[in-house]
């Protein structure tokens, strides 16, 4: 799905695969690997697809990506839906979980992203923006913001940057 200023690609499990912003320069292609979701329940970390199967939601109208995750083992049921804004050249994903279980747990979800926003050696900036409360990933003239709303409001409560190092002319992670 896409815009003209953005496009993404995901499967069925509710990963990003590709992320492109299309222009003339040949490094459109900005995610180094899918985005996974995790999820974090009971003491356990597990990657989606792991411990899920998906079942298809009747898209509408509209550019949106709707996927169905379901674990009978996990007790839960996650809901990703995925859109590229049609003025903005933004890509929006809201994740519904559903806890099937009668006890209280415990739950986080993990959102994984390398992004390569220059091509070369990394010239790459990320922070913690202070006005919303998101990440703010940057290199040249491309930035990116991932930002979240959750019960507690607009922000990521938690957060852990990576970089890449260096190793005989190549990045390593």
């Amino acid at each position: 799905m896409g815009n003209g200023a953005i496009l993404a690609t995901g499967d069925r499990h509710g990963a990003l695969r590709e992320l492109y912003t299309p222009s003339v320069a040949p490094e459109h292609q900005i995610l180094r690997r899918p985005a996974r979701i995790g999820v974090f329940v009971d003491g356990a970390m597990h990657w989606i697809p792991e411990r899920f199967e998906c079942r298809s939601i009747e898209g509408g109208d509209v550019p949106i990506v709707d996927v169905a995750l379901v674990s009978s083992e996990l007790q839960l049921e996650l809901w990703v839906e995925t859109f590229v804004d049609i003025t903005l050249g933004i890509v929006v994903r809201r994740v519904q979980v559903t806890n099937n279980s009668e006890r209280f747990r415990d739950l986080r979800l993990l959102f994984h992203h390398d992004l390569r926003l220059a091509g070369g050696e990394p010239h790459e900036t990320a922070f913690r923006e202070g006005s919303s409360c998101g990440l703010v990933q940057h290199a040249a003239r491309r930035f990116v913001l991932i930002n979240m709303e959750t019960a507690d409001g607009p922000g990521v409560p938690l957060w852990r940057i990576a970089s890449r190092g260096i190793e005989k002319g190549r990045v390593s992670s």
